[in-house]
């Protein structure tokens, strides 16, 4: 029994893997649609059993402090060990192996080459994230299973940064082979109108919250 919870909407996330099917990939298995960023603020408190989460969904451990990091992946592997949903690691490739994958920062796309090219034989499921058509490029380059573009709309977390809007979304999507996945100020209401345009997931926090925990 897994005795870790999230404050999750069992009904958002039911939609949205209705709309969303599992990515397919050039590696073995399927890279889950409804991808959960880890908020150290938002995600903290307890409430929903992660047992009860499919096989479409990931999860994404971020923390700065790599302590912190290791924790919340021990939680989660020594207390679900039934679970069906992935677990990638963001920015920590020795963490990354114990896990289900690996996601990489767009600036580490530049920095860790070398290092990708020697541990990506020792990973499973990867992602990336890109800010840019330049990013999106690169991150095709390295093979990686999906990348997160960001941000689509205004988001709450960075109030003052610029959106690229749906219109420049759907370009890169259409632009680029790799599966895109969307994140940044998306809402359950976007789900099918970014579904048209190209995304083939949703990542973030604030759509797999209940409306009353989005601030």
């Amino acid at each position: 029994m897994c005795g870790i919870k999230l404050l999750i909407n069992d009904k958002k996330l039911r939609l949205l893997q209705s709309i969303f099917p599992p990515i397919k990939t050039t590696r073995k298995g399927a890279l889950p649609s409804t991808i959960i960023m880890m908020d150290e603020t938002r995600l903290k408190e307890i409430s929903h059993p992660l047992t009860s989460l499919g096989r479409n969904v990931a999860i994404i451990v971020r923390a700065k402090n790599k302590l912190i990091r290791q924790q919340t992946l021990n939680n989660l592997m020594e207390n679900c060990k039934r679970r069906h949903f992935k677990i990638l690691v963001s920015d920590d490739f020795a963490l990354a192996k114990l896990a289900d994958g690996l996601h990489i920062p767009e600036n580490r796309l530049k920095q860790g080459a070398a290092m990708w090219r020697r541990f990506r034989p020792l990973l499973g499921l990867v992602t990336t994230s890109a800010h840019s058509s330049e990013a999106i490029q690169r991150a095709s380059k390295w093979g990686v299973d999906g990348i997160i573009v960001s941000p689509v709309f205004q988001t709450i977390s960075h109030p003052d940064k610029p959106s690229l809007g749906l219109l420049r979304f759907a370009r890169l999507c259409h632009k680029n082979k790799s599966p895109i996945i969307a994140l940044g100020g998306v809402k359950l209401k976007h789900a099918r109108i970014l579904r048209k345009a190209g995304a083939v997931g949703i990542c973030g926090t604030g759509v797999f919250l209940p409306d009353k925990e989005i601030k």
